[in-house]
């Protein structure tokens, strides 16, 4: 006579869910080096928009100074909001979670970079464009790992306190 052995549910565990979702392989990568291209494109067409479009056309010599004062700073946020445009886009193409939340979140964060660091980028502009990639690689990598929590109100807090914290830093 064969012995039956019965097991209860009482003898497993509940199956735990993880309180993040899991990036797929090579995620990082892409969305570090998304960021670094960021760090890198941003302050360049910014630069180049401002040096070779806004001046020219908007600032003559009868024109209001101080519009023309603030022109690298307009230029910059022109070419943060139109980036992170393209940054939804290619983030959906590659199925990163929450695309439109890193993006915003990382545009919003670094909008006060061009202004904050402008006295390093005109004495030495190789090293404004390296800590520029490096900084835009980090940001992007912090808000795709704190949009990674898998309830959207605390990653939505934890992402728009981080927001907060990061502009304070760029205010100062």
């Amino acid at each position: 006579m064969a012995t039956q052995t019965t097991s209860s549910v009482t003898d497993f565990e509940p199956h735990q869910k993880a309180s993040f979702f899991y990036p797929l392989e090579g995620e990082i990568i892409r969305t570090a080096s998304l960021g670094a291209v960021a760090g890198l494109t941003i302050p360049l067409f910014s630069a180049a928009f401002d040096q070779w479009f806004i001046k020219p056309v908007f600032c003559h010599a009868n024109q209001a100074a101080a519009f023309c004062s603030s022109t690298r700073q307009l230029s910059y946020g022109v070419f943060t909001a139109l980036f992170a445009t393209g940054a939804i886009a290619i983030l959906v193409h590659w199925q990163v979670f929450r695309p439109v939340l890193v993006t915003v979140a990382a545009g919003v964060s670094m909008w006060g970079f061009g202004q904050q660091f402008e006295a390093l980028a005109t004495r030495n502009l190789f090293e404004y464009l390296v800590f520029s990639i490096f900084l835009y690689a980090i940001i992007y990598l912090l808000f795709y790992w704190l949009v990674r929590l898998r309830r959207f109100a605390a990653s939505l807090i934890v992402t728009i306190g981080t927001v907060i914290i990061l502009r304070w830093f760029f205010i100062l």
